[in-house]
């Protein structure tokens, strides 16, 4: 099992070490692509680009406003998404398990969304050219940003160096300021992603942007590295710092959930059933505590956000023989 469960957790792209989120752009781009190849095939035209690409003055004058979010899934040719990809794959997964799939998701989003908006400020502004945009590379260029900043000293190859990722994020950043790599690269969506990423971070971090970001209406995922072991640095429970009626619904739900244990433990026959499953203190391996901790997690986040460890613990605590 990996860091992200397996698909009977509801995670297609588990088995292939990906989040769920990742997943889903990872098809969602790849399907797009395909779909504009096959149709400008057979009609020798591209109405999805026309309609979803970033044109500066029908997004912003004409007011249209999905095309801020809606050129991420197009790419211009095989190496665009190629290289797009690649990196979604290389540094997304990472942050995916860093961060939460929700937190990875809204920043990845917010991320492609500035750069359109910083390409387009630039467009109609006169220095940048008023060409349609397309293309996953400002989200990508954010996450780049926040895997530099979250694991400074991890070693990624730029044109086939090997280097810190901080010191990767400066040498991108500077050639996106530059505008080195050619007329077709759009360097200021790229500028745009990591300026409105480093934004994104240090507003939910509290101006720490290399801690995990908490999201209004939620906490931060306890990120899971190589092991499996939470690295936020917060207390495994939080329900003392919660309101007295989340805590009362928080409640009913461990309790829900450990009738039902009963419920099968009963069916089992008559014997010390204090030892057994379901049994509060007394669960396998000593890990009452982290049952009760577990059942918190999914009334309040969902069974899907639970990683590896919690559910092999949770499948031990309730399984029948």
């Amino acid at each position: 099992m990996n860091q992200f469960g397996n698909q009977g957790m509801g995670n297609p792209g588990g088995r292939l070490g990906l989040g769920p989120a990742v997943f889903v752009l990872l098809v969602i781009n790849v399907g797009i692509f395909l779909l504009e190849f096959l149709i400008a095939g057979f009609s020798g035209r591209d109405p999805i680009g026309a309609w979803l690409s970033f044109i500066p003055y029908f997004a912003i004058q004409k007011f249209q406003i999905w095309r801020f979010f809606t050129y991420m899934f197009l790419h211009g040719d095989f190496m665009h998404i190629a290289f797009n990809m690649l990196g979604l794959w290389l540094f997304g997964s990472r942050m995916e398990a860093h961060w939460g799939t929700r937190t990875f998701a809204w920043y990845y989003i917010v991320s492609g969304v500035g750069g359109a908006i910083l390409y387009g400020v630039f467009s109609l502004a006169g220095v940048a050219a008023l060409t349609p945009m397309v293309g996953a590379s400002g989200a990508v260029y954010g996450i780049l940003l926040a895997f530099g900043l979250a694991f400074p000293t991890a070693v990624i190859f730029v044109f086939f160096f090997p280097m810190p990722a901080r010191i990767a994020v400066i040498v991108f950043g500077v050639i996106s300021l530059l505008g080195i790599g050619g007329a077709n690269v759009a360097h200021m969506a790229h500028l745009g992603g990591m300026v409105t990423g480093l934004a994104f971070l240090w507003l939910f971090t509290g101006g720490r942007p290399s801690q995990v970001p908490r999201l209004p209406g939620g906490r931060p995922a306890r990120p899971t590295g190589t092991y499996g072991r939470s690295t936020d640095g917060y207390p495994r429970s939080r329900a003392a710092q919660r309101s007295g009626l989340q805590n009362l619904v928080d409640s009913f739900h461990r309790w829900r959930t450990r009738r039902r244990m009963s419920v099968v433990d009963s069916k089992r026959g008559d014997g010390d059933r204090a030892s057994r499953p379901g049994n509060g203190r007394n669960a396998p391996g000593g890990h009452g505590n982290r049952v009760d901790e577990i059942l918190e997690k999914i009334s309040r986040e969902g069974l899907k956000s639970l990683t590896p460890e919690e559910q092999d613990i949770l499948r031990k605590a309730s399984r029948h023989d």
